[in-house]
């Protein structure tokens, strides 16, 4: 954005880089440090570093050095769950996302764009989502094709009205916003309703084995173009399959199964007995959580 409107005004292209690294950084300064922020502030940086260098940008290894950076300062954060599902699901938008738009040619480009997104950023950390959260979001698809669209126009007319107000102060851009964010937050809250939401517990570990060497295989037959379009399909209900077989699992296990639920303020397990005769929940936090 910033590149297009320094070359809407007749700036260098290397200008408008130096600018939009700098705007990248004023950006990551007011939302805040957390790991999304700064991976996308980080691979915007390379990114304009590389085109100002003359060099060529490669997503994956820009990726690998955010995630390296990080690292280095916090080690820990190896450990974190935005850490992980960020970068996770950075890395299969930019293993999946192109290969799965190319091979979907039945759909219309406005419905194909989101469900690509969607679906591919989805597939390397869903065991990862069940371990956390537990839970499949059913209206995830809804929310890619409607929520996320207002949200990036809401992002440009922000930015554009920012710039604009220091001269020209105009209040019907914020009203936009204002009405734009209030249709996204109650379409938010009404597909975030529990009956949207599918239980199905912390996949078994054996499913997550299968579901990974079923999502090579997948990756595998995707990359031939106009080949193994059955192979291809049979991959992906096989991958279903392994959440049906995990599901089937988890209802019906003869030993106690531990839950992890991540929270910030404290750590805290659920334990489920066998064939959920019963449950307990664990809370290991501080003392002024637990006076609270």
């Amino acid at each position: 954005l910033v590149y297009g409107l320094g070359r809407l005004i007749k700036l260098r292209k290397r200008t408008c880089l130096i600018l939009g690294i700098i705007v990248a950084c004023i950006y990551c300064g007011i939302v805040g440090g957390d790991t999304p922020v700064l991976r996308a502030t980080m691979m915007s940086i390379l990114m304009c570093i590389a085109y100002i260098k003359g060099r060529l940008y490669q997503a994956k290894q820009a990726l690998c050095i955010c995630a390296i950076l990080c690292l280095i300062y916090d080690p820990f954060s190896l450990f974190d769950v935005s850490f992980q599902l960020s970068f996770g699901a950075t890395y299969g938008l930019l293993i999946w996302g192109k290969v799965l738009y190319e091979r979907i040619q039945w759909l219309p480009r406005w419905l194909k764009m989101p469900l690509v997104l969607c679906v591919s950023a989805q597939l390397l950390i869903l065991p990862l989502q069940l371990y956390y959260f537990h839970y499949i979001s059913i209206a995830s698809l809804l929310a890619a094709c409607i929520v996320a669209p207002l949200l990036d126009i809401s992002i440009v007319l922000i930015f554009v009205s920012t710039l604009v107000s220091y001269v020209f102060p105009i209040s019907l851009i914020w009203s936009l916003v204002d009405v734009l964010l209030r249709i996204s937050l109650y379409l938010n809250h009404v597909l975030g309703r529990s009956h949207s939401l599918l239980w199905l517990g912390m996949m078994h570990l054996y499913c997550v084995y299968i579901y990974y060497a079923l999502l090579g295989l997948f990756t595998y037959f995707l990359t031939h173009k106009n080949k193994y379009t059955v192979y291809i399909v049979m991959s992906l209900l096989c991958m279903v399959a392994t959440f049906g077989a995990s599901y089937y699992v988890t209802q019906h296990h003869k030993d106690t199964i531990i839950h992890y639920i991540p929270m910030k303020q404290c750590n805290v397990l659920l334990c489920i007995d066998p064939n959920h005769r019963g449950a307990y929940l664990l809370i290991d936090a501080p003392d002024y959580i637990k006076t609270m």
